[in-house]
C-alpha cells in the first residue's frame, strides 16, 4: 500500500511541474503577444524560440487555447477525477 501511496504523490507532483511549465509556457506566449520579443532574431541558438515568438505575436489565440484546454484536461483527470464518474468501480 505504500507503494502505491508514493507512486501517486510523485504521479502529482510530476503533473504540478507539467501544469507550472506549461502556465510559464503560457506566460510567455501572452508576453510575447503584448510586446516586442525580447532576443535578437538572427541568435542561432534560439532562432526557433523567436520564429515561434514571431507567429505568436500574430496569432496567439491557437496556442493559448491549446495551452489552456491542455491545462485543463489536465487538472479535470488527475486533480478532480472526472475518470471516475464513469468508471464502474462503485
Amino acid at each position: 500500500m505504500e507503494i502505491k501511496k508514493q507512486a501517486g504523490l510523485r504521479l502529482g507532483w510530476t503533473v504540478i511541474a507539467g501544469l507550472a511549465i506549461l502556465t510559464a509556457l503560457e506566460f510567455w506566449a501572452a508576453s510575447a503577444a503584448s510586446g516586442p520579443i525580447p532576443y535578437p532574431v538572427l541568435f542561432a541558438p534560439l532562432a526557433p524560440i523567436t520564429w515561434l515568438s514571431i507567429w505568436i505575436s500574430r496569432n496567439p489565440i491557437p496556442f493559448l487555447a491549446a495551452m489552456a484546454f491542455l491545462k485543463a484536461g489536465l487538472i479535470l483527470y488527475y486533480f478532480m477525477h472526472v475518470s471516475q464518474l464513469w468508471s464502474r468501480e462503485h
